[in-house]
């Protein structure tokens, strides 16, 4: 029932979402974390820890919830919880054409704001949490080291070097 009801509101309004992107400084050079997304459609593609932000929760306790769920590790907020670094909207193709304001999403609108983090604790994972963890894996990629554009989901390698170069100044 609850999915269901999920599925109505996603049909008819845009879903409001969080990222973050983990970033530190390491012999100079500051990297941000991308993981490996095993679920979905864009399985297998390096992402942003993230998603939707619940009922009566703030930005900054939705980003702190992903990070526990998905890599089981605290965060520090670097940037304050109205001053995103970047955001970006997602939805179907054939929603919204060509328009490249959108990044691919399958079923439903939705709207990110993205913030730098840094992590309190090491990346953990295999152990069973409430909720689910979406990342199998993670690496860390400076700037230079960045994927290609079309190895990250939702379109997200644009919103990583954006975090990258805030980052500069804050790790």
């Amino acid at each position: 029932m609850l999915y269901e009801l999920y599925l109505l509101v996603a049909a008819i309004q845009p879903i409001p979402c969080v990222d973050g992107v983990a970033v530190r400084r390491r012999n100079g050079v500051v990297e941000a974390l991308a993981i490996v997304r095993g679920t979905g459609k864009e399985r297998g593609k390096w992402c942003s820890v993230g998603g939707k932000i619940r009922k009566n929760e703030s930005k900054a306790d939705a980003l702190r919830r992903h990070f526990l769920t998905d890599l089981k590790c605290g965060i520090e907020m670097l940037v304050p919880w109205d001053q995103p670094v970047i955001g970006l909207q997602c939805a179907n193709q054939q929603d919204v054409g060509n328009n490249p304001d959108f990044g691919p999403e399958y079923g439903k609108h939705t709207v990110s704001d993205y913030y730098p983090v840094r992590l309190l604790d090491e990346p953990e994972f295999g152990k069973t949490v409430v909720g689910g963890q979406e990342a199998i894996g993670y690496a860390w990629f400076s700037k230079e080291t960045l994927p290609p554009r079309e190895a990250f989901g939702f379109d997200q390698g644009p919103k990583f070097i954006a975090c990258l170069e805030v980052a500069e100044k804050l790790v």
